[in-house]
């Protein structure tokens, strides 16, 4: 043991806390030794205060020892030693009431208590120091544990975040795969749709061409039946077919190509008529002039008269007019007695008070009565007023309609419309 070197004066210490010593029951003598120890304990712990500068160290209070027997006995040759606390020698008879014999409670260690230092165990092991390294070594253990857990959390954590993310490559993957092939599936129907388009079309086309080259030598073939071309034989006149045969014989002094109606005049001893692509007579050759049929009517001219025959070669309407038009909606204009106006299919005459006609194309007529121009349709119905002083000129329109330039009274130019007028 270090020696107690006196310190410098230091400020007074409390009196020392003297635990009572327990009494040794009557009849064991032993109790005067172990009172010894505990004031020498408790010197020893007032000399520790001066030590270091009078700050009580420490130091756990450990109850006192009970006292120990320390007289030898003939009988007990072990007597006279100090026994461990709480342990006692097989031989020995001691009352196990005796308070010499309680164990006291085990250390953190599980060592007994050592009686001669209170500090350390039976095994010289400081008690302090033990439940130091058992609370360190059980912090180390959870600190371990708490690890392992966070260790075990992070990893689980990557690998839900790995499965995640797995997951949602593969549903990309599958995403853009369905995408493709349905692009692929789109792309394909369209070309075959294409593919089938293209080809209809061209089968179409080939079947209007061969239907077109099919209609066109049907027409050539009807053409050639219904193609007619004059020829002259001996100084006379008739027709072929288009395959050279003779329609009509070479009997008349001359022929006309046939019109777009079907019929042809032909002249014989100096007068005229129409026969049909046959060669029948419609209209007997005994006028002076013949005209194509009009709303089923065609002009002629006898003696300087103008009437109208039908395809039966029937006079409608003897040749009695000065001057006369074709037939148009039931209606023609003709002129009789130095008067313009109208006459129907039947002969019926009608608004013979027009002294003058114009001749100009389109669906109207041009008339002067009292000495003012105005237009009437081809029925003889008035359409414009009679205002003006005479016609100028006149140009076509769309739809094959006419302008015509006329002149008003105070001898402006007047643009009329045949589009107005009907």
């Amino acid at each position: 043991k270090a020696p107690v070197t006196a310190a410098p004066a230091q400020p007074a210490a409390p009196a020392p806390v003297t635990a009572p010593v327990p009494e040794k029951p009557a009849g064991k003598g032993k109790g005067g030794l172990i009172a010894g120890i505990v004031v020498l304990l408790l010197a020893l712990g007032a000399g520790a205060y001066f030590l270091f500068g009078g700050k009580e160290p420490k130091v756990p209070v450990t109850p006192p020892a009970p006292p120990v027997d320390t007289v030898a006995t003939a009988q007990n040759p072990d007597e006279g030693s100090i026994k461990p606390y709480g342990k006692k020698d097989k031989t020995d008879k001691t009352d196990e009431t005796d308070p010499g014999n309680v164990k006291p409670d085990d250390n953190a260690a599980g060592n007994e208590q050592n009686v001669t230092d209170p500090k350390k165990d039976d095994k010289g092991t400081d008690v302090k120091n033990t439940d130091k390294t058992s609370t360190d070594k059980a912090t180390t253990d959870k600190t371990t544990t708490d690890k392992t857990t966070t260790d075990k959390n992070a990893t689980d954590k990557k690998a839900a975040e790995k499965a995640a993310a797995d997951k949602k490559a593969a549903e990309k993957a599958a995403a853009e795969k369905a995408a493709a092939e349905k692009a692929a599936a789109e792309k394909a129907a369209a070309e075959k749709a294409a593919a089938e388009k293209k080809a209809a079309e061209k089968a179409a086309a080939e079947k209007a061409a061969a239907e077109k080259a099919a209609a066109e030598a049907a027409a050539k073939k009807a053409g050639d039946a219904n193609a007619r071309s004059i020829f002259n034989e001996n100084g006379l006149y008739g027709f072929k077919d288009g395959a050279g045969n003779v329609v009509v014989p070479a009997t008349y002094d001359n022929v006309w190509k046939y019109g777009t109606d079907g019929y042809a005049k032909v002249k014989s001893g100096g007068r005229v008529g129409l026969i049909d692509k046959a060669g029948n007579v419609v209209v007997p050759v005994k006028y002076n002039e013949v005209y194509s049929f009009s709303d089923g009517l065609a002009r002629v001219q006898s003696n300087g008269r103008f009437g109208f025959v039908d395809k039966s070669g029937n006079e409608v309407i003897a040749p009695r007019y000065r001057d006369a038009y074709n037939f148009a909606n039931g209606y023609a204009l003709v002129a009789k007695s130095g008067k313009w106006g109208f006459v129907d299919k039947a002969g019926n005459e009608k608004s013979f008070n027009y002294d003058y006609m114009s001749e100009i194309p389109g669906k109207v007529y041009l008339l002067r009565r009292n000495g003012f121009f105005g237009f009437t349709d081809q029925t003889g119905r008035e359409v414009s007023q009679f205002i003006y002083t005479g016609c100028k000129g006149y140009r076509s329109q769309s739809g094959g309609k006419y302008m015509y330039l006329m002149e008003n009274q105070q001898g402006e130019e007047v643009e009329v419309y045949e589009s107005d007028l009907l």
